[in-house]
């Protein structure tokens, strides 16, 4: 009998050995007739086996190996799985997802088995309180990466439905440790206004219906979480009246939150949400650049059995008794129109019939609504979107297009600063302290557009005289894009440099006005070791300051004191003369000293923040080629070194970022990289300080 223990017990170990060296492949849930067969009741944490770098080539494979058939390939971002679903119907669902086009699903979590705590014995233990944090996606992305997408476990729980929060323990508390932790590339769909499904009222249940305010506390801390990460996530909201007014609240105030709104079109109870139509979805997509909707919506002919059987989608042309599969002329237009706002969802979720069998009616309802879209608004919506908020990088047949010819040209810029791929990249949202338009060819277009695709929020404009450009046409560009542009009074013109009498009247004239927020940016020694536009002694110095101080405006100043001689850098005095007989004279001035206060070695900083409790440096010129400048600011790879790393912990309040782009061509070109730049180099800072860098200290300088 003990033999035949021994020996079970050694099998046993054996089975254990065998089964946690055999790692997944990443091919499917039946590779080899296995099938998948996670742990029962997963309650401890699960790390990821894979980086994000390695995840994201995994799905930009499957994707393209769709396109390379012909298939548009959708990415389903808004789906829940249950572990027993999963568990049933995975095996079975790999072959579907292949079969329809379906090349990845982003699945909700939901919550983990109960825990207990307390004495030995059974009977003492009592359940832990609060809410468990679900890891079964965990388990279900590691064996599947190049097919299923980690999001947060979904809002629909009680602890969400009930408000709670304010304690890790509360479910908003541990998704936004859990967000913060860096693996979760979107979150999950969290419930607001929420009506009852038609299996639902057939059950008598009102749990679903829900009413939480999406501008009470815990909508604040999501959009608030969204914005400094950001990592989009998906809201439940009928359109009724307050709901709606509520999203554009929230919105506004959270420019920087990437915002889904699931169910484009469904109307389920018409008297109530009489706003919704083409008009407000036309009006709101211009207005909030961060909001999406997703298109896991009804199919022709669908009928809301809680309210007397009405047709619940909205977007399906009529017909004689019923609808027709073809979408109503203003709701096609809208999706063309706003083709790079909508995203792909099939809203599988606890309670749906078997999966596989779900996919196939759903799919089959997503390809009717793309199928008469324009060519590029089915990749868009299919695919390329999702691919955007989940990666923060473009997927497009144009731009591919553009990097050929780039190629062909034999345009090869060697950079002297380019990041590594899978380095921890800061994702929450930036804010430019340093924009200009230069020539006759810059692009206000071409700017926005580049913001969106870097999740930019605003920019303050100074024009250069290049192109004919003025500070009215600044004015016109804030009043085109008022939540995104930033106007400056411009300093880079004749009027300063030739030292025009009439300039400086200008430019109190204009901060009296009230239609700027920003002096700058004003240049004494513009290129290093170049022309000399002002001395740095200057009267005039004194009154722009004086201005600034007056008007309750920034300065930005760019003032670069040195020269290359013998193969050596050498500053000059104008340096010590700026600080002593400008700076100083009126140290209640804010000013934003740019390209890291004169190119600056950190020592030099910390002696002038000492001194200047109102001086700011600005990062601008962080993509430079490093041997062009005497201090460098950061390594090949992006890192802040560390000398600097240690000041911006030390003043974190006291330096914003900028791209410098003048909205010229090279510059739009180079824009995507000169932001991947900046987001790799404040990855390497704490969070709090990276936040900082990133955007506070820019809205604090220019205030409401």
């Amino acid at each position: 009998m003990a033999k035949r223990n021994l020996f079970g017990a050694a099998l046993g170990l054996l089975m254990v050995v065998l089964l946690s060296s055999c790692k997944t492949t990443g091919h499917g849930f039946g590779g080899g007739g296995s099938g998948f067969s996670p742990p029962d009741n997963i309650a401890a944490p699960v790390s990821l086996d894979y980086s994000r770098a390695e995840l994201e080539a995994k799905w930009k494979s499957r994707i393209q190996s769709f396109l390379n058939k012909g298939v548009v390939p959708l990415i389903d971002i808004e789906s829940s799985l249950k572990e027993n679903d999963g568990n049933a119907y995975l095996d079975e669902t790999l072959g579907v997802m292949d079969r329809l086009g379906v090349a990845l699903m982003a699945f909700d979590g939901y919550r983990g088995p109960k825990q207990f705590v307390g004495g030995k014995k059974k009977k003492k233990k009592k359940k832990k309180k609060g809410y468990q944090w679900g890891y079964y996606i965990q388990y279900l992305v590691n064996a599947y990466p190049d097919r299923f997408i980690l999001a947060t476990n979904g809002g629909t729980n009680k602890n969400w439905l009930k408000e709670k929060g304010g304690a890790p323990r509360h479910f908003i508390d541990q998704v936004e440790e859990q967000v913060r932790g860096g693996d979760y590339p979107v979150m999950g769909e969290f419930d607001f206004r929420h009506y009852m499904s038609n299996s639902q009222c057939k059950k008598g249940r009102t749990d679903r219906d829900s009413d939480i305010p999406l501008n009470g506390e815990n909508g604040h801390r999501l959009f608030a979480l969204s914005q400094e990460t950001g990592i989009a996530f998906s809201i439940h909201l009928e359109p009724e009246d307050a709901p709606l007014a509520a999203l554009e609240e929230m919105l506004a105030a959270y420019p920087g939150a990437k915002v889904i709104v699931a169910h484009f079109g469904q109307i389920r109870h018409p008297g109530r949400e009489k706003k919704f139509g083409p008009e407000l979805v036309r009006r709101l997509l211009k207005t909030y650049p961060n909001l999406y909707y997703d298109i896991a919506t009804g199919q022709p002919n669908r009928r809301y059995k809680c309210n007397l059987g009405v047709f619940d989608t909205v977007i399906w042309q009529d017909a004689p008794g019923g609808q027709k599969g073809t979408l109503k002329p203003e709701y096609k237009a809208i999706l063309s129109e706003f083709s790079g706002r909508f995203v792909v969802g099939t809203d599988y979720g606890g309670g749906r019939r078997p999966l596989p069998e779900f996919l196939e009616k759903k799919v089959s309802n997503l390809r009717l609504i793309l199928r008469d879209l324009p060519t590029e608004a089915q990749h868009d919506i299919a695919y390329r979107n999702a691919w955007n908020l989940l990666t923060g990088k473009n997927w497009g047949v144009l731009q591919a297009e553009a990097v050929k010819k780039v190629a062909k040209k034999k345009v090869k810029r060697k950079r002297s600063v380019q990041p590594r791929e899978g380095a921890p990249r800061y994702r929450g949202v930036l804010s430019d302290g340093h924009g200009h338009l230069k020539g006759r060819k810059a692009s206000q277009k071409a700017t926005i557009e580049a913001m969106d695709r870097n999740n930019i929020d605003q920019v303050v404009v100074w024009v250069k005289q290049q192109g004919g450009w003025t500070d009215a046409d600044t004015l016109a560009y804030k009043k085109a894009y008022p939540k995104r542009i930033v106007a400056g009074i411009a300093f880079q013109n004749k009027g300063w440099t030739k030292d025009k009498s009439w300039f400086l009247g200008e430019v109190r004239s204009k901060a009296a006005s009230g239609k700027f927020q920003w002096l700058g940016e004003m240049s004494m020694r513009g290129k290093i070791g170049g022309k000399l536009n002002s001395p740095p002694d200057s009267p005039r110095i004194r009154e722009v300051l004086d201005m600034a101080v007056k008007y309750n405006m920034p300065l930005t100043v760019h003032h670069n004191p040195w020269n290359y001689s013998a193969g050596k850098w050498k500053r000059s005095g104008e340096y010590e003369t700026f600080i002593e007989k400008s700076l100083a004279a009126n140290p209640k001035a804010t000013v934003v000293w740019d390209h890291w206060c004169g190119l600056s070695t950190p020592g030099d900083i910390r002696k002038l923040f000492k001194r200047l409790p109102n001086l700011s440096c600005g990062l601008a010129w962080i993509h430079k080629k490093r041997s062009t400048l005497p201090t460098q600011l950061v390594d090949k790879n992006a890192q802040f070194l560390p000398e600097w790393k240690a000041l911006f912990e030390d003043y974190p309040e006291r330096f914003i970022m900028g791209v410098d782009s003048s909205a010229t061509p090279m510059n739009i070109r180079d824009y995507d990289w000169r932001v991947d730049v900046i987001r790799t180099a404040l990855g390497g800072l704490s969070p709090l300080t990276a936040k900082k860098l990133a955007t506070e200290n820019f809205q604090k300088l220019k205030g409401p």
